[in-house]
């Protein structure tokens, strides 16, 4: 399993790897599969509206429109720069204005709502393996290898923090997900080095891995529960942190 995504009468998309695009009903209690994507490896999910948004591996992104049941496939081209930049799609993120990021292994690309294509965003190279909005507006991303990037909305600009914090653990990490908790704070999932917490006050991650006590540091996923607890996926199974 990839990905969840509910859509607004409390029903799951859940994209596998191998096992296509599934869908559960929660008054039937069954799952079914609707729609036939480009490809049976899908990775990312994005409900916006009627459209359903899939991201592939390899095959691009397939757009499905639920009540028309319209299948449109947008693919790289090499000779278009209006294109996704990559035919595997990792990542997808509506932001609180409406607009549309599709992340690649090679970056990061915007959706034109008018021209219905895409504009590639070119100060950004790595493999985006998620996107999340913070409250301040600012787009966060968590790359493979390359650690956090942040456009500040403020000031107009994309930050790499590995390039500003070289002595922060979380520089040169394969991030895996972002985690937006209750108390608002930005937790970064991680292949081998556990999970990190953004710190505002000093623009700096708590790095909490196994030196720390932490079971496992190959971390997939964060949920937090009422009780401030933090609830990790890993490679040895389902790990609760009291923060």
């Amino acid at each position: 399993v990839s990905q969840f995504y509910e859509d607004p009468s409390g029903n799951m998309w859940i994209a596998t790897e191998d096992g296509g695009l599934n869908y559960f009903d929660v008054k039937t209690k069954l799952i079914t599969q609707p729609i036939k994507t480009s490809y049976h490896n899908t990775h990312a999910l994005l409900l916006d509206g009627d459209d359903l948004w899939v991201g592939t591996f390899s095959r691009g992104l397939d757009v499905y429109n639920t009540k028309t049941k319209r299948l449109i496939n947008y693919r790289y081209k090499s000779n278009d720069v209006n294109t996704i930049n990559d035919d595997c799609v990792f990542s997808l993120y509506k932001t609180k204005s409406g607009d549309i990021y599709v992340g690649t292994p090679v970056g990061l690309n915007k959706f034109d709502r008018v021209k219905r294509t895409f504009v590639r965003i070119k100060e950004i190279t790595g493999f985006i393996y998620d996107i999340k909005e913070d409250d301040l507006g600012n787009l966060w991303l968590a790359c493979y290898g390359a650690g956090a990037v942040k456009f500040d909305q403020k000031q107009q600009r994309w930050v790499y923090y590995d390039k500003i914090k070289k002595n922060d653990p979380i520089v040169k990490s394969k991030l895996t997900s972002i985690y937006i908790d209750s108390q608002r704070r930005l937790i970064f999932s991680s292949e081998g080095k556990g999970i990190f917490i953004y710190d505002r006050k000093n623009d700096s991650f708590k790095n909490i891995s196994e030196a720390d006590g932490l079971p496992n540091s190959v971390i997939y996923g964060v949920l937090d529960d009422p009780n401030g607890n933090l609830w990790l996926s890993s490679n040895i199974g389902l790990i609760c942190v009291n923060t």
